[in-house]
């Protein structure tokens, strides 16, 4: 009589299985959700970039003068959970430099689409030092509208240390849930990159700097000099 050959698998074998794939999954998980991170953050970096040159081709059309508060939309209001006409991006003095609404959201920045009305705002703040605010001795634009221009490039020869563009904390000690335009105060940088956030400068290269190491106030390059201002 011949013997059954056994087709099933041993509770060792099967043990043995669930093993492997356990440390696969611990192994592979972390690297998929890194990959994806990393894609969060071209796709931040390429917005940025094309955002950066849509300020730049502004200066040159505006005899060489930087968009003011309302670039991102004629209300300058940082957050609306009812967002009206002039809440939406398209409403911005920079909206014909770029044209499409996804460039002004970094993709990672969930918490602040998920907020109600937070698809018309901006994942990126125009760092304050860039303004008529900063500088009311160049201001150009109408007398009702006090921050609709800035003041011109040539004011900023240190181009390349020069940050235009932040992206800016949402949970910030002087933020909102959504932020507002500008980046000023004690507003922060955003960590959400592995610890990162991106920023553009006015020569038109972006980067990331470690995030939460001081506020616009605060925060300084290695050689001790402000970050964000001078």
């Amino acid at each position: 009589m011949e013997k059954k050959h056994k087709t099933g698998f041993t509770l060792i074998e099967l043990l043995v299985v669930i093993a492997i794939i356990a440390i696969l999954a611990a192994i592979l998980i972390p690297v998929f959700a890194a990959v994806k991170n990393r894609s969060k953050l071209a796709s931040c970096l390429s917005n940025l970039k094309q955002l950066d040159a849509a300020i730049l081709v502004y200066a040159s059309d505006w005899n060489d003068f930087l968009p003011g508060f309302n670039l991102f939309n004629k209300s300058k209001r940082g957050y609306s959970s009812t967002p009206g006409p002039d809440d939406l991006p398209s409403s911005g003095s920079l909206w014909k430099y770029y044209k499409s609404a996804k460039l002004i959201r970094c993709p990672a920045d969930v918490e602040r689409m998920r907020a109600p009305g937070g698809l018309n705002f901006s994942s990126y703040s125009l760092n304050s030092w860039l303004s008529w605010r900063k500088h009311p001795e160049y201001y150009h634009g109408s007398s009702s509208d006090s921050e609709s221009g800035g003041p011109p490039m040539s004011l900023f020869p240190r181009t390349t240390k020069t940050i235009v563009l932040v992206e800016e904390n949402s949970e910030g000690t002087n933020s909102w849930n959504v932020i507002d335009y500008a980046f000023i105060g004690k507003d922060e940088l955003t960590s959400r990159h592995t610890g990162r956030g991106a920023v553009a400068f006015l020569d038109g290269h972006v980067t990331t700097i470690k995030g939460g190491q001081g506020t616009y106030l605060t925060a300084t390059w290695d050689d001790g000099t402000y970050m964000f201002h001078e």
